[in-house]
């Protein structure tokens, strides 16, 4: 027999915007989800493993097999750290982290996670004292010619082209939802977000595109609120890469609709 708590226990994982990198705390995605739930069926308890790379969750998991049998509520939104703007010789390397140094201490702090993180100490930290995107590639409209090309070549070819590094995006993805599939009445995937960055847009596009067909083919659920972000930014911070309080309600009311009533109220009943 196994006897669940009344507290419906939730995990959350995958990039900043999981613990609303930014903006007030209570006004991210996530938060307003697990605030609903809270006020409207049963008592809350979430770990963020947070932020984390694709590849780490799931040595996590190998690491621990019954980690997700602690959970009624799995909340993952991965793709962020290994779909960001690279140069065009990039495409063609295995290495998903050439972007590691762009995040600064938080790099530090992914390669050593194996525990919930402490997200109400990391929220307390502004965006410019984290490794800010917008200090290396500020997304801001004014982006030369140069680059509008290298974005032009970038889209083309995510689209048209099996590149060696999103092959090896693609295998980490295949490890991870592999691993989800026993759990898949307990689990909802975010896709990748957009930015204000085209070239970023590009390798997002393309992540989107295959998480959704490969989500689909093992039943597993999955939100994807591209279409109602804009990234002129409305949906944005001045960084142009990372989410502000209206780009977050979006999210949340596409995740929301996708948590089922069904799936919490069985949280706290004894099954055999």
């Amino acid at each position: 027999m196994k006897t669940f708590s009344p507290t419906c226990r939730v995990l959350v994982a995958g990039s900043c915007h999981t613990y609303a990198y930014g903006i007030p705390f209570e006004r991210g995605f996530v938060q307003r989800t697990l605030a609903n739930i809270d006020r409207v069926e049963q008592p809350v308890r979430a770990d963020y493993y947070t932020p984390l790379k694709i590849n780490q969750f799931v040595r996590l998991i190998q690491r621990d097999p019954a980690l997700l049998d602690n959970y009624d509520l799995i909340v993952l939104q991965f793709g962020h750290f290994e779909l960001l703007s690279r140069s065009f010789g990039h495409l063609f390397q295995t290495d998903t982290g050439v972007n590691a140094g762009i995040y600064g201490a938080y790099n530090a702090i992914m390669d050593v996670q194996t525990t919930p993180s402490d997200v109400n100490s990391m929220h307390t930290r502004l965006p410019n004292k984290c490794g800010p995107i917008a200090d290396n590639r500020r997304a801001n409209g004014s982006q030369s010619v140069g680059q509008h090309l290298r974005a032009w070549l970038a889209a083309t070819c995510v689209y048209g082209i099996p590149f060696p590094y999103l092959r090896q995006v693609a295998r980490q993805w295949h490890a991870l939802l592999d691993l989800l599939a026993e759990h898949r009445d307990r689990i909802v995937l975010v896709s990748p977000l957009p930015t204000a960055d085209p070239i970023t847009n590009s390798l997002r596009a393309w992540g989107r595109r295959w998480l959704r067909r490969e989500a689909g083919r093992r039943y597993l659920s999955i939100i994807d609120p591209a279409k109602e972000l804009r990234t002129d930014g409305a949906c944005l911070l001045a960084d142009g890469f990372h989410l502000n309080s209206r780009g977050h309600f979006l999210v949340y009311q596409a995740l929301r609709t996708a948590v089922p009533v069904q799936m919490l109220t069985n949280a706290a009943a004894t099954e055999a």
